[in-house]
């Protein structure tokens, strides 16, 4: 499965509710996230942050679905900004680092194009 990490920062109108009803979001959100073939692995709170106020880590094998759990949770008001990134293991990555080391024979830089290397 893939991986996600989800970057968000809650609107007052969130904050407002969870100061006078805090409750587990978790308890909520996951049935969202399931509903959509995706699991939340992880959540953090990062309250004193400036940009995001929590970080998450989300498996799936359908990117479509995530982003339409994302666009539902926003389309709710309760969040200012709302992003999903893919994320890579390290064996990924070095296996995407190949692929692009293996492309690198057909490249030809203007420069070569050009006569001047």
């Amino acid at each position: 499965m893939a991986k996600y990490v989800l970057l968000g920062k809650y609107s007052s109108s969130y904050a407002e509710g969870m100061i006078h009803s805090p409750h587990d979001r978790m308890a909520i959100v996951k049935p969202l996230l399931k509903n959509m073939d995706a699991e939340l692995i992880e959540f953090l709170f990062i309250p004193s942050n400036p940009i995001n106020d929590f970080v998450a880590i989300v498996e799936t094998e359908d990117e479509k679905k995530l982003h339409a759990a994302i666009l539902t949770a926003y389309a709710t008001g309760s969040f200012e900004n709302l992003n999903a990134c893919r994320a890579y293991s390290n064996n990924e990555m070095t296996e995407i680092f190949q692929i692009g080391h293996d492309g690198m024979n057909s490249y030809i830089t203007t420069k070569q194009k050009a006569g001047l290397e």
